[in-house]
């Protein structure tokens, strides 16, 4: 044995995943052992061809200090769609709040139909996704559980409207399904199940739970569909309603409880309070809009601080609307708060910013504050007036981008 069969056999730990694979003349044989040699999984048998060893294909992804491989499962008789499933998320610790009802521990998998084409650049979303849920409990210091969701804000591929996630057990099974007990820990493996707008907007309203009971005639499925039939469609009236929304507090309260955040819940409101006050000092609010709350707003305007955070959740119901803006109001709205991953200015990413000024780059991202210092900012006078000076900016810049695309 020489030096580097020892160096490698030193790095197998009590936390180690082990993938063994026998060799055979015709057969081949892999399975899966903790570092004792106990075996863990079923033997999944390939043939020794080409086409043997494509329905095992590993992929191997690098975040810098956090490797993850992915594992390609083919088509079978007893299971005829393709299974891609993460190797090594599980050797890291999930940001937990002491709930002993999950584990901190995963490993996360997608179901794809037979015909899905890998070659197809449209179709890389399936496997896209996969790893990047598998990286984001890392950096945003959260745990996956049961019934967590995730939006992508828009259609994965132009070839579906399917647009968000929610993560379950494997195969869409029971409670406690998928849970493998290793030696030094609980070991949850998780089904990522894709959601359609609507659909998503009703779980994270009412619960994953009670939209698998409204889907009675089962069309949400573990193997992915990307034409399957919705379980509800908004009417046109709620449809325009989503699509006038362009922040909400229901899109920030989740990652707040979930991640268990030691600040008032109403915090949430903040950056939504200082943009609406913002449009309301330099008069970009519709009509109809001041004609229902002006008497309330008023109010607030002859008090030391002006705090609208509690307008905003109970009268607001939480949202700001384009709806809520005149027309200039409106298009600086489009150009500043339109959620665009790209280029250009975005309010929310502002926000961040700020945050991260204000608490300095490594506290920005300690598990301190949980990839969510924005809830953390005192909120006063001097928070809205930062702010109010960076809008200002933007407006403006956009102000002479107009006046020079009219030239």
């Amino acid at each position: 044995m020489n030096c580097n069969q020892n160096f490698k056999i030193s790095q197998v730990t009590e936390g180690t995943l082990v993938l063994g694979i026998d060799i055979g003349s015709n057969t081949h044989y892999a399975r899966a052992f903790d570092w004792r040699g106990l075996e863990l999984s079923k033997v999944f048998k390939f043939k020794n061809s080409f086409e043997g060893f494509q329905s095992f294909v590993l992929y191997e992804v690098d975040y810098g200090n956090f490797s993850l491989d992915v594992a390609q499962i083919n088509p079978t008789e007893e299971k005829p769609y393709y299974t891609l499933i993460t190797l090594g998320m599980g050797e890291h610790k999930m940001y937990n709040q002491n709930n002993e009802n999950f584990s901190s521990y995963a490993e996360l998998m997608i179901s794809l139909p037979p015909d899905w084409n890998f070659e197809n650049k449209k179709y890389n979303w399936g496997l896209d996704e996969l790893i990047h849920l598998a990286h984001i409990p890392f950096s945003f210091y959260y745990a996956y559980e049961w019934g967590h969701l995730e939006n992508n804000f828009e259609p994965f591929s132009s070839e579906t409207n399917l647009s968000a996630v929610a993560i379950l057990y494997p195969e869409m099974k029971e409670e406690n399904s998928g849970l493998l007990k290793l030696e030094n820990r609980d070991l949850q493996f998780y089904q990522l199940v894709p959601l359609y707008d609507e659909e998503y907007n009703f779980a994270l309203k009412n619960g994953m739970k009670n939209l698998l009971l409204l889907d009675v005639e089962k069309k949400i499925n573990y193997v992915v569909d990307m034409q399957r039939e919705k379980v509800l469609e908004y009417s046109e009236e709620e449809k325009e309603l989503q699509d006038d929304i362009m922040d909400s507090s229901e899109w920030h309260l989740g990652d707040y409880y979930s991640k268990g955040i030691e600040v008032d819940e109403i915090n949430v409101y903040n950056h939504l309070a200082i943009f609406l006050r913002w449009a309301m000092e330099n008069s970009f609010l519709a009509d109809n809009f001041l004609k229902a709350y002006s008497k309330e707003l008023e109010k607030y305007t002859f008090q030391d601080f002006i705090d609208l955070r509690e307008f905003v959740k109970y009268r607001l119901k939480g949202d700001l609307r384009k709806s809520f803006f005149n027309d200039v109001g409106k298009e600086f709205v489009r150009y500043y708060y339109d959620y665009d991953f790209d280029d250009g200015d975005f309010f929310p990413a502002d926000i961040d910013n700020y945050a991260k000024r204000i608490f300095g780059e490594k506290r920005y991202y300690s598990p301190e504050l949980k990839r969510e210092a924005y809830l953390y900012l005192n909120f006063d006078e001097k928070y809205y007036q930062d702010m109010k000076e960076i809008i200002d900016k933007v407006y403006n810049k956009w102000l002479k981008e107009l006046e020079n695309y009219s030239n």
